[in-house]
């Protein structure tokens, strides 16, 4: 029998290195963002609405209203598309495979056999696809790998720098996506408190009554091996080789002044608060402690 799952995270916390760590086990499919509006790949929920005349109708005028007027429209398609393409997704075996490489989202292939597949959900798509939600909940069987990033700083950072450059993942890196980044420290707490919010909500909402294993991306990070050895038993998976790491890189430094003009500010903001404790991963910060106690 084949074992569902779906990571459930947020944008900027390894879900995408994860999907591709997972995918490259023999025995695990994992799909891409597959309800993006705007996903290509033949695997994903638009590509699936196009292959039947009666959806694809459907789809393209909330999107194009959801485009024209700002507003999430596509929260309006009905739970049954939404279930036809699950059901399709786990358990059709001529589904078409999840992308493989960022450097190779388009191309069509039969997907492999299988004993898990899963899908990343992050939580802005549950919020545009109100069902999702419904789905999840009336599925208990459907396994979760909650994904957190439990340094929100290097969160922020990374969604900052994905909004100057509109570079989201790379397999090389160049001097233009190192580029220092000026943080408005009031929006940058903000942007902590909701973080931390929405991680709470999801943990708190479908952590209950079904296999739940929450995963940081520090430690996906530092130790991959390992935890990507204990994600496979907690999706019965037997891992006696470990899949081939991704080609994807990460850009962030663990010097905060590489990362920020003004990390000066942004640690003066930070100490004396609950979030200081994000300072630490950052070397230069932890130098700057050592010397002011010596």
């Amino acid at each position: 029998m084949t074992t569902r799952f779906v990571i459930l995270s947020t944008q900027r916390s390894g879900s995408t290195y994860l999907r591709l760590w997972l995918n490259n086990h023999p025995s695990v499919s994992c799909h891409g963002e597959v309800f993006l509006p705007h996903y290509s790949s033949h695997d994903g929920f638009r590509e699936y609405c196009k292959r039947h005349s009666q959806m694809n109708y459907l789809y393209l005028l909330l999107d194009s209203l959801s485009c024209r007027f700002g507003v999430r429209t596509l929260s309006l398609i009905p739970q049954t598309p939404i279930n036809s393409y699950l059901t399709s997704l786990y358990t059709n075996d001529r589904h078409p495979a999840p992308w493989e490489s960022i450097d190779d989202k388009t191309a069509w292939k039969p997907r492999k056999p299988s004993t898990s597949i899963g899908f990343k959900l992050l939580y802005n798509t549950m919020a545009t696809y109100s069902h999702l939600t419904s789905w999840l909940e009336h599925n208990p069987d459907v396994r979760i790998i909650h994904l957190v990033r439990a340094n929100l700083l290097g969160m922020y950072i990374s969604a900052m720098r994905l909004k100057l450059t509109k570079v989201a993942h790379v397999t090389s890196i160049s001097s233009s996506q190192q580029k220092r980044l000026e943080i408005n420290t009031e929006k940058m707490l903000q942007f902590f408190r909701a973080a931390e919010q929405l991680r709470n909500n999801h943990r708190s909402r479908f952590s209950k009554d079904r296999a739940f294993l929450e995963i940081t991306y520090e430690l996906l990070i530092a130790e991959p091996l390992p935890t990507i050895a204990s994600i496979l038993a907690f999706l019965g998976v037997r891992s006696d080789t470990p899949p081939a790491p991704p080609t994807i890189k990460k850009i962030a430094s663990n010097v905060l002044a590489d990362e920020v003009s003004n990390s000066t500010d942004v640690a003066a903001t930070l100490q004396g608060t609950p979030f200081e404790v994000y300072l630490v991963d950052y070397a230069d910060y932890r130098e700057s402690v050592k010397l002011s106690h010596m």
